[in-house]
């Protein structure tokens, strides 16, 4: 008969009862049947009764003597568990003192360096100095031989492994500290251009971090490049430039000149024309325009000779002939730049036009005069040393490829950027720039405004006063311009 399971992990006293019940047994079997029954369970009892012979001495040296204690330290189950919290006490004490000291952080960096093998040659990873925290923001400082460029090419991985955004990189006179400012917080996708923005002087606002505006002094940038490919937004940033210029001229927040040479042929510009000082889509044009500013610098530099050391200086000590600030803005230098496969009166033209773009980048920040150039595939052609050497801010889209990025950046920055419409980098500093929408008909209503006003001199602005002050600032660190901007 086949068994099932529970009759195959039976024991044997319930085998033997079972069997007893299927058989038919005469009168001489049952007498059997009852003695070995008998038996059975005689065999039984003897062996359980050697069950706990044997087990005797477990139960001398380990069950009584276990009892005996537990009844002995019950009645000081108080004091132990006194003894417990005290002890719970010292660990955590413990762990604070270590956080304190940063050490489970440094821990926990050094997983995460491990994890992407960032170190230096010696196969030393970056060790962790300090740790500041400022609401939203943490800064991290670290030691290490390794530059900084490498960490810069390591954003991304960075990023991922610590699970934070870095928002920019900075480095002390010792080479080996570098410092990270980090934030949970994302960058905004888009962030429309109001007016309300607007600095004073020669500060220019041009977007939004994760948490902090961003923005340049033009008076210590005197000139640059903003780079980007198709799509990346690199012409609205220069717009947005422009149209802060334009508003701080019509404002009469600061005396500003604007030349513009449009290298697409003035398809994306043409809403500027009626309001900026001169507008060339004519190469020659433009060339000419350069002839009379580089005449302008001549004047100036012999005007300021032992009288002033820049422009600034020579407007507060002589009021009565104040000078302009002067801006050259071309969007796409390449028309200018990339002379292959021309004729060669073109060549000259273009050549002596970067020449003087060169010579007036470099020298022209003392008597006011800037150079702002706009580029979508950045080269050593497009872009060639002599006048890349004298451009001292950078600010770049999303670039397709890690060489043309280290052009304009001197880091690959550009080439990792997310592909988001808008989306540059300053130096190192990642950053959402505000759009304009130049195809509004209300954008430069307050400019066509003003045209039409006669603007009161006794009313306007004095910022002479406010050169000498901090920066207003908010509770979130956000630059507060310190002008009326409804005063017209």
């Amino acid at each position: 008969m086949t068994k099932n399971k529970s009759e195959e992990i039976q024991n044997k006293s319930d085998l033997f009862q079972s069997e007893k019940e299927k058989i038919y047994l005469d009168k001489q079997d049952k007498l059997n049947y009852a003695y070995a029954e008998k038996r059975h369970k005689s065999n039984q009892d003897n062996f359980n009764t050697l069950m706990h012979i044997i087990k005797l001495p477990y139960y001398i040296i380990y069950k009584f003597p276990r009892y005996i204690i537990q009844k002995i330290t019950f009645k000081s189950t108080r004091e132990q568990q006194q003894r417990e919290l005290e002890r719970l006490k010292i660990v955590v004490e413990a762990k604070d003192r270590a956080r304190n000291s940063n050490v489970l952080k440094e821990l926990e960096f050094i997983e995460g360096f491990k994890v992407i093998g960032f170190k230096d040659k010696l196969n030393n990873y970056p060790v962790l100095q300090n740790i500041e925290l400022t609401g939203d923001k943490e800064t991290l400082t670290f030691k290490s031989n390794l530059s900084l460029n490498s960490w810069i090419d390591n954003k991304n991985n960075l990023e991922t492994v610590f699970n934070t955004n870095i928002i920019e990189f900075k480095q002390f006179e010792d080479k080996q500290l570098i410092i990270l400012e980090t934030t949970k917080k994302d960058i905004p996708e888009f962030v429309n251009w109001n007016n309300d923005y607007l600095l004073p002087e020669l500060q220019i606002n041009l977007g939004l971090t994760a948490l902090n505006n961003v923005s340049i002094d033009l008076e210590n940038y005197t000139s640059g490049i903003i780079a980007g490919s198709i799509g990346s937004g690199k012409s609205v940033t220069l717009m947005s430039l422009t149209y802060q210029l334009l508003l701080k001229k019509q404002y009469r927040l600061h005396d500003i000149e604007i030349n513009l040479y449009d290298g697409k042929g003035g398809l994306d510009w043409y809403y500027f024309e009626d309001y900026i000082n001169s507008f060339d889509t004519d190469i020659e044009n433009f060339r000419d325009t350069l002839y009379k500013i580089e005449k302008e610098y001549e004047r100036r530099k012999l005007l300021f000779a032992k009288k002033a050391q820049k422009l600034s200086i020579w407007n507060k000590k002589y009021p009565s002939q104040k000078l302009p600030d002067i801006f050259i803005i071309i969007d796409e230098i390449s028309v200018i730049t990339d002379i292959q496969g021309m004729e060669t009166e073109d060549k000259k033209i273009r050549q002596k036009i970067t020449k003087i773009l060169a010579d007036l980048a470099r020298l022209g920040r003392a008597v006011g005069i800037h150079v702002i150039i706009g580029i979508q595939v950045p080269n050593m052609v497009t872009v060639p040393g002599q006048l890349k050497n004298v451009l001292d801010m950078r600010i770049s889209g999303f670039l397709k490829d890690s060489t043309a990025s280290n052009i304009i950046l001197n880091n690959a920055l550009a080439s990792k950027l997310n592909h988001i419409k808008g989306r540059m980098i300053l130096d190192t500093l990642e950053y959402q720039s505000y759009f304009l929408d130049v195809e509004s008909e209300t954008i430069f209503d307050c400019i066509n405004k003003l045209n039409n006003t006669t603007i009161d001199t006794n009313k306007t602005i004095e910022l002479s006063k406010k050169r000498k002050q901090a920066i207003k600032r908010d509770n979130k660190d956000n630059v507060i311009a310190d002008i009326d901007l409804t005063n017209q």
